[in-house]
């Protein structure tokens, strides 16, 4: 008796969660096609909430088999936007191994000049040349009085 009871507790239950619209409602006939015995009360019920369940775990997987599809819709969408942020990260490190490049031939090519411009002042130091001009105009000779001679150095 207690499993009738319990029966009926899981068929009124399957019955409130229902199947869905779209998906026909499979009822045992109440005479079997082929002229066999009925089934009894019991027997009846327990068919009909087999059916119930399989129309509710149907549904179910319909429901689950969208989701797949929806999430394996973004998963594609993902990659694609993943894939295009790796071209952007790509791009930019190149740009970037550029100007350390260039930046580094710009020091070397400012060390070159460095180098040349000491070595032009350590030979005017090596020479004594004076940083004044080469020809001056002197105050007046005293021995022959011209005022303002050029001379050299």
């Amino acid at each position: 008796m207690q499993d009738k009871m319990n029966l009926d507790q899981m068929m009124q239950q399957a019955l409130a969660q229902g199947p869905a619209p779209k998906r026909p409602q499979l009822v045992p006939k109440a005479d079997p096609p082929d002229g066999g015995p009925e089934l009894t009360e019991e027997a009846r019920k327990a068919v009909e909430y087999g059916l119930v369940r399989f129309n509710t775990i149907a549904d179910e997987r319909e429901s689950l088999l969208r989701q797949v599809r929806e999430l394996r819709n973004e998963i594609v969408g993902l990659r694609a936007a993943n894939e295009a942020g790796s071209a952007q990260l790509n791009e930019a490190l190149s740009r970037l191994n550029s100007a350390q490049l260039t930046r580094d031939q710009c020091v070397a090519d400012c060390a070159k000049y460095e180098v040349m411009f000491l070595s032009f002042r350590s030979q005017l130091e090596t020479f004594l040349t004076p940083g004044v001009p080469l020809v001056r105009v002197n105050a007046p000779d005293p021995y022959t009085g011209d005022e303002g001679a050029s001379t050299g150095l």
